[in-house]
């Protein structure tokens, strides 16, 4: 086995890995949710408008390799990464679609991204098709979720208690 790559490898292929995973997950599931592949793939997914854990994974088998397989893998395969970083990465991966579908809310840790927006893509469908929410930012894909924070429409633990506490 090679040499563990250094701390510059590990941050690079990472940072790949994340951006690698944001373009194709969230065309993949932006495409899943047209009416052609709605219905006969996607809507499996979408039983559960109130997501829990194993619901990450509750995906037509088609969903599963397009959606969730090839977007977490793709990166290690373009970076040609040392065997260790992909195992990490995956168990970093399905911890995230795990708790972005159970309401556990790990973004304070600075790695992970809150729950909640998977939680209104869940209840509304039409918005937060990303795994990281940088696209549907750029592209405007969670306008209605930004408004309902502003409004207070969207239940946000830290923020909300911190306010109550003052």
């Amino acid at each position: 086995m090679p040499p563990l790559p250094t701390v510059w490898v590990f941050v690079r292929d990472m940072a790949v890995y994340i951006l690698m995973e944001e373009v194709m997950f969230y065309f993949s599931h932006r495409a899943l949710h047209h009416p052609s592949l709605y219905g006969p793939i996607h809507k499996f997914h979408h039983k559960y408008t109130a997501p829990f854990g194993i619901a990450a994974i509750y995906a037509h088998p088609i969903e599963h390799l397009l959606s969730n397989v090839v977007p977490v893998s793709v990166g290690s395969l373009v970076m040609r990464s040392h065997p260790v970083l992909p195992m990490f990465w995956g168990v970093l991966a399905l911890f995230n679609t795990m708790t972005v579908h159970s309401g556990y809310d790990f973004s304070h840790w600075g790695v992970f991204p809150a729950p909640y927006f998977h939680d209104w893509h869940h209840e509304r469908f039409n918005e937060n098709f990303g795994a990281i929410q940088v696209l549907d930012w750029l592209l405007g894909t969670n306008q209605q979720y930004l408004k309902a924070i502003r409004a207070g429409d969207v239940y946000i633990p830290r923020r909300d208690d911190a306010s109550k506490s003052r």
